[in-house]
């Protein structure tokens, strides 16, 4: 994953503060539309734009995305906090819009043929309990095949597949079995998550939060748990990350690790 830093990114003073972009009105003004492969959410005085099409993350100076705001379909928003100098509004925004546009993040309202991307973010506020060192010797043997194929569909996911393909295909699972879903079965997760765990330490990888929570994401989807697979963003400077939760609560990281971050996507 990628962020691209010029033009569109630019470093400034930050401040905490989250906000999302909310599907509201369009305005009458409306002459954009964010396309359904873009995610983007405010972390302190910066938007950020998740483009999974193209694999990168942008980042927008407050002050000049609240000039842009208006002219994107659902996103009536009172900007009047956000100031900057005319100077840099007349030269920046138009560079944006135009960036923006020909990367594919927006397109023209008239000729809007898709529907906008809908992601449930939920902030974790609890952690999955787990103990990997109870796991007994002849329950790793048993889970082995399926831990080493998940690990393995991770691995080639990531290799040869795009980023917006590997998306894709997780949230097509998660639809696919919405309508048999049953309840999320926390104990059995921290059983399974356990396991996984044990078995990661002899698992020849480095350990990357993509990886990782993809195949924890995988190792799950195998024995029929169907967590939420999360990406978060921060700024000053910028960082990304992504974790496996269920609701509220964080299956694979830490609260403190996670508090850093501003969810951005989930699927």
């Amino acid at each position: 994953m990628n962020c691209a830093i010029n033009p569109i990114c630019r470093s400034g003073d930050t401040q905490r503060g989250q906000d999302d972009l909310s599907p509201l009105v369009t305005s009458p003004r409306a002459k954009y539309y964010l396309k359904k492969h873009a995610f983007i959410r405010r972390v302190r005085r910066h938007w950020i734009i998740l483009d999974v099409h193209n694999d990168e993350y942008y980042c927008i100076p407050a002050a000049l995305f609240s000039s842009i705001a208006p002219l994107i379909h659902g996103s009536d928003r009172e900007c009047h906090s956000d100031t900057s100098d005319s100077a840099c509004r007349r030269d920046g925004v138009a560079e944006i819009e135009t960036e923006l546009v020909s990367r594919g993040v927006l397109g023209l309202f008239e000729e809007r043929r898709e529907n906008p991307s809908e992601s449930n973010l939920i902030t974790p506020t609890s952690v999955l309990r787990i103990n990997s060192g109870r796991i007994r010797a002849a329950n790793r043997i048993a889970m082995l095949p399926t831990f080493l194929l998940a690990c393995t569909i991770a691995d080639r996911r990531l290799r040869n597949h795009t980023f917006e393909s590997t998306i894709q295909a997780a949230r097509a699972r998660r639809t696919r079995n919405a309508r048999d879903a049953i309840p999320f079965d926390i104990t059995r997760a921290q059983w399974l998550v356990s396991v996984f765990e044990s078995l990661r330490l002899w698992y020849p990888r480095a350990y990357l939060c993509m990886f990782d929570s993809l195949a924890l994401l995988e190792f799950m989807a195998l024995h029929k748990l169907y967590p939420l697979w999360t990406f978060g963003v921060s700024s000053d400077p910028f960082q990304a990350h992504c974790w496996i939760q269920a609701g509220n609560i964080a299956i694979n990281d830490s609260l403190s690790r996670i508090s850093y971050y501003t969810p951005i996507m989930s699927v």
